[in-house]
């Protein structure tokens, strides 16, 4: 019938729309990875300076 046509194509649609953000989402969960290890190193970086400085005047 049309109106399971129209339904199936809805579906698709929305299934097709679902799996876009999906793609989406993966990709900023990648780059805030990508950002959280950077600042991972960063703040690594931060606490040897801060130890080796403590050691200086300790």
């Amino acid at each position: 019938t049309h109106e399971r046509e129209q339904l199936e194509s809805d579906l698709h649609n929305q299934i097709a729309g679902l799996n876009d953000h999906n793609g989406q989402l993966q990709h900023q969960n990648g780059e805030l990875e990508q950002l959280r290890d950077q600042l991972q190193h960063e703040r690594d970086g931060w606490r040897q300076l801060f130890l080796s400085v403590h050691d200086d005047y300790s």
